[in-house]
């Protein structure tokens, strides 16, 4: 048998509930005891000295404006930085599209034998100004009629180095050849014809 005490004075009671009023209270404190983690900023990229990463792009290779740009965006660099170092590359003659658009366009007619589209289509790809584009043009052709002269130039040029090939395999690839630089029309299959002929002789 299992005897139970009740405590003296009367049934068993609970203890008396705190007001909950105070809660809010105890809650801000202990938040303030223990502060909350915020995560660490990230450190900004070191994206490097634009002026320098634009010195060893041009020490490799003439550039324009608007590649020197490119390349510098590609870097992650912001048109605040960007700014400053193409005004000062202008001012001291690093960076000029009329002189890189006269010997790039003496290079592809003279010396690769390329068309004026091919030419133009370069040039502007590379971000040089049309203007810039004409001038440079009309340098290397000031009368217009220069496409014939080097279009039978490339022929010719061409066609010395297919002596192993036959008069069919010949002619196909060298027209192949001058329309990849941009020479077309009905004239073309003529000059390379005239181009081979001379070379079997």
């Amino acid at each position: 048998m299992v005897v139970r005490f009740l405590p003296v004075g009367g049934p068993e009671r609970k203890a008396p509930v705190p007001p909950r009023d105070n809660l809010a209270e105890v809650v801000e404190l202990r938040s303030r005891l223990v502060p909350e983690e915020t995560p660490d900023a990230e450190p900004a990229p070191d994206l490097g000295d634009p002026r320098e990463q634009a010195m060893r792009r041009l020490a490799r290779s003439a550039q324009s404006v608007t590649e020197i740009e490119r390349f510098l965006r590609g870097k992650g660099h912001q048109p605040e930085a960007i700014e400053p170092v193409v005004r000062e590359f202008l001012d001291r003659g690093y960076l000029d599209d009329l002189a890189l658009a006269k010997a790039q366009t003496g290079i592809l007619r003279e010396r690769k034998r390329m068309s004026t589209r091919i030419i133009e289509r370069t040039l502007n790809e590379r971000g040089i100004p049309r203007e810039f584009i004409g001038i440079a043009l009309a340098e290397f052709d000031p009368e217009g009629d220069d496409e014939d002269r080097v279009l039978r130039e490339a022929a010719r040029d061409r066609a010395r180095k297919m002596g192993s090939l036959d008069r069919a395999t010949a002619e196909r690839r060298l027209i192949a050849f001058l329309a990849r630089r941009g020479f077309g029309g009905s004239s073309v299959r003529d000059i390379a014809r005239e181009a081979l002929d001379e070379a079997a002789r």
